[in-house]
């Protein structure tokens, strides 16, 4: 029997409102040589009724395990495909992406990992903000975490050489196997298709990454001083921009965001001091670039779709 392409593995656990989106995003891909794997971990909220419909087009299993890192290793080690993909069971994959990294991968057999661009989007799926990609560059990974996890890819060999993710993370696992994969080879094998939208990636208070923030701040330190000896500044500011404020600005959540910028920058130029205060000028500047980046590109794409 010949080995799948590609094998795209889904971790859940009560994720019953988004698991059919997911599914479904990855079974209209239209590649014929695609294995799809959902690991549940135990789900009670209907999860396992809709997998039990997709049962002829999907390998699945539902039992307790130790979190994320567990299920995704679970589901590489049991995946035949080539090239392995992770999707979260509230995620998406854009209309073309699988095709578009088999064919990457058969034209670059140098490369072992591939990503490209994540729209963030609200919890009706609705486009609100392009995710900040760059190059692979391993030291850069110390100051920011530049690589959205659901636009990943990368061969099996990759997984067989590194090993399975780090069951102690349950926020930064992610970011720790790039850094892992940027130790283990060369830069050039590590591509980023600029532009090319991968993955939507659903935002909302529940998702780990509204939800975990304490826990993400706590194990970015950690694999940081791993990987690299030490956490750069950058760390602190973006902990006391989006952590520490949080009570602060509880009062400015529907304002305009303008206005929630201000307040921030002021608050933290009044308790953290002027030097503080500059940087989160900086970083406020930059999220406003940046959105304002995304909505031309929205707007680019509707020009040319009529």
């Amino acid at each position: 029997m010949m080995k799948p392409a590609i094998t795209i593995v889904t971790p859940s656990y009560q994720q019953a409102p988004f698991i059919r989106d997911t599914i479904e995003s990855v079974l209209s891909q239209g590649c014929p040589d695609l294995e799809y794997i959902v690991i549940d971990g135990g789900s009670t909220d209907g999860t396992i009724g809709i997998l039990a419909e997709y049962a002829d087009r999907i390998r699945w299993i539902s039992e307790p395990d130790r979190g994320q890192s567990d299920a995704v290793n679970k589901g590489f080690r049991m995946a035949r495909g080539e090239i392995l993909g992770w999707l979260n069971s509230d995620d998406t994959y854009t209309p073309g992406t699988i095709a578009t990294v088999v064919e990457y991968f058969r034209r670059h057999p140098d490369v072992v990992m591939l990503y490209g661009e994540v729209d963030y989007v609200d919890r009706d799926g609705n486009k609100y903000k392009r995710y900040a990609t760059e190059p692979f560059n391993l030291q850069r990974l110390a100051e920011r975490f530049y690589i959205c996890q659901p636009a990943v890819f990368i061969r099996a060999k990759v997984f067989e050489e590194i090993g399975p993710l780090d069951t102690d993370l349950h926020a930064c696992m992610d970011n720790d196997y790039w850094m892992k994969i940027g130790k283990r080879y060369p830069a050039s094998a590590i591509a980023w298709l600029k532009g090319r939208v991968f993955a939507n990636f659903r935002m909302y208070e529940e998702n780990k990454s509204s939800a975990m923030q304490d826990v993400m701040f706590r194990e970015a330190m950690l694999i940081l001083r791993k990987h690299f000896g030490s956490v750069h500044d950058h760390w602190q500011d973006v902990y006391i921009n989006c952590v520490s404020v949080k009570p602060y600005l509880q009062g400015f959540e529907k304002r305009n965001p303008y206005l929630r910028a201000i307040a921030r920058i002021w608050y933290v130029t009044k308790v953290f001091g002027i030097r503080r205060g500059f940087h989160s000028l900086r970083m406020s500047a930059a999220e406003f670039w940046q959105f304002l980046r995304w909505r031309f590109l929205v707007v680019s794409d509707k020009f040319i779709k009529r």
